[in-house]
C-alpha cells in the first residue's frame, strides 16, 4: 500500500506539533503554570504532545513543511532519545523545574527552537 500524501494544511498541522512539543519543553515554570485549566494537565500534555510530535509520520512531514535540514533534524531526533531516556520517577511536577535532567531538556528545546527560527513560545491550543 502506498504510503498516503498529505496537504499543505496537514503537513503544517505536523510542523506546529512539533513547534509546540519544543515549546512546553522549554517553557519557565510560570508560563507553564498559566496554562493549568479544566482542560491542560501539564505533564499529560507534555507528554502526549511529545509523543505525538515524534511519530514518524508527524515528525517527517513537519519537517518536510519546515524545510528542516538533516542535521537539524538529526538533533531533533537526539533531543527525542534524551526525553525517551528520563527516568520515570521525574516525571513529576515537584522535579520539572529543579532536577539537572530537565534542566538540560529546557535548555535543548530552546536551542532548537532558537535554530528553528521560531521565536515564538507560546503553546498554540
Amino acid at each position: 500500500m502506498a504510503d498516503k500524501e498529505y496537504s499543505t494544511k496537514e503537513k503544517n498541522h505536523f510542523y506546529n506539533c512539533l513547534l509546540n512539543s519544543l515549546v512546553l519543553f522549554a517553557c519557565e515554570k510560570e508560563y507553564f503554570e498559566s496554562l493549568i485549566g479544566p482542560t491542560f494537565a501539564p505533564l499529560f500534555e507534555l507528554e502526549t504532545e511529545f509523543d505525538y510530535a515524534f511519530m514518524p509520520v508527524v515528525f517527517n512531514n513537519g519537517c518536510e513543511f519546515g524545510n528542516i535540514k538533516q542535521n537539524l533534524r538529526s538533533r531533533l531526533m537526539d533531543f527525542k532519545k534524551g526525553v525517551d531516556k528520563l527516568p520515570s520517577e521525574i516525571w513529576d511536577w515537584e522535579q520539572l523545574y529543579v532536577n539537572e535532567e530537565w534542566i538540560r531538556i529546557r535548555q535543548e528545546s530552546k536551542k532548537l527552537l532558537k535554530e528553528l527560527g521560531e521565536e515564538n513560545r507560546k503553546f498554540e491550543m
